[in-house]
């Protein structure tokens, strides 16, 4: 039985967190469109974490998807600083290795890259960070 390509979202308005769920083989725009779409409706979107799971996704995203979803994002926040956490499950040592780039690239955005979803949402709850994140982003990456 072949499984089904999806995105999930969830949004937990009292804890401001959306948690996005990628399943299968969905292309990096569609994750970019789903993800832009949802904050759109929101008010004030860069009040909220995010939880970012493509633990279970096939494909990869791109370096230009990951280029779209800043620009876009840049463009829908300005200016504000409000620093919110966000979390990137994932299995892919091509994405940890991203993650330096990625975090220096969204200015509002404090962005760590987890094994475990778990990990991930401590992170956007609480600020905690399991020990293989505490060190700089070059050694997490070689901790893979």
């Amino acid at each position: 039985m072949a499984i089904r390509s999806r995105i999930t979202v969830r949004l937990d308005e009292d804890r401001k967190i959306i948690v996005f769920r990628v399943l299968g083989d969905v292309d990096g725009a569609e994750i970019v469109d789903t993800l832009m779409k949802t904050y759109a409706v929101l008010n004030e979107p860069w009040h909220y974490h995010l939880v970012l799971d493509i633990s279970r996704h096939d494909g990869l995203m791109h370096v230009s998807h990951i280029d779209d979803l800043r620009q876009r994002w840049q463009a829908l926040a300005g200016d504000y600083h409000n620093t919110v956490r966000g979390a990137i499950i994932t299995h892919n040592p091509v994405s940890f290795a991203r993650i330096g780039n990625v975090r220096t690239s969204f200015k509002n955005k404090n962005i760590y890259t987890f094994r475990e979803f778990k990990d991930g949402m401590a992170w956007v709850e609480k600020g905690e960070l399991p020990n293989y994140e505490m060190v700089d982003a070059l050694k997490s990456v070689a901790n893979f």
